[in-house]
């Protein structure tokens, strides 16, 4: 809610978006010296139908700090990207400029459709939808669901089947430990 807080001053978006790139790039570069092999960039920055502005705007404002931002890590890192919500519409742009793995919500976006379209070397993480950890324990006919959605999404993409979600208590905790079992 911040960003969307900073586009309402346009006077003073360039000077929030430095403080805060400054600062997620010393967070970023002090993970890459302590030998990540992964770092992922969380900026939720859409809702279920999409960005929260127009992709233009994702592209001519935030993009170079994005940009910025993957280029303090060594080359040979893995850059992620997370978001909630929807952003099929600006995924190509971080995909070029080295970001290969997503956290994304599946609830928000079609991720086999999406998979398909997506270069080999992207990694999703997700596949768990939050529903799956927080609703009624599955019957047999919803574990199958379950099995054949997680199945069609590792068939289209590499795939580290992940939750976005927070777990909130051990019943959730429970439910993961399930999902897993049934995919295993």
């Amino acid at each position: 809610m911040e960003v969307i807080k900073w586009f309402c001053k346009p006077d003073r978006l360039e000077e929030q978006l430095e403080k805060n790139a400054a600062l997620a790039a010393t967070e970023l570069e002090a993970a890459d010296n302590a030998g990540a092999d992964l770092l992922l960039l969380c900026d939720d920055i859409a809702y279920t139908q999409g960005l929260y502005f127009s992709p233009e705007q994702f592209r001519s404002i935030l993009l170079p700090f994005y940009r910025r931002l993957r280029n303090t890590i060594s080359g040979d890192k893995l850059m992620g990207f997370h978001s909630d919500g929807n952003i099929e519409s600006i995924i190509s742009f971080l995909v070029e400029e080295g970001y290969s793995v997503f956290s994304l919500e599946p609830e928000a976006m079609r991720l086999v459709d999406l998979c398909r379209r997506l270069p080999e070397n992207v990694i999703i993480l997700s596949g768990i939808k939050a529903g799956w950890l927080m609703g009624p324990d599955p019957d047999d006919n919803e574990e199958a669901e379950m099995l054949q959605y997680i199945n069609n999404l590792k068939n289209s993409c590499k795939l580290i089947l992940a939750s976005s979600c927070g777990l909130y208590n051990i019943r959730s905790l429970e439910k993961l430990k399930k999902i897993y079992r049934l995919v295993v």
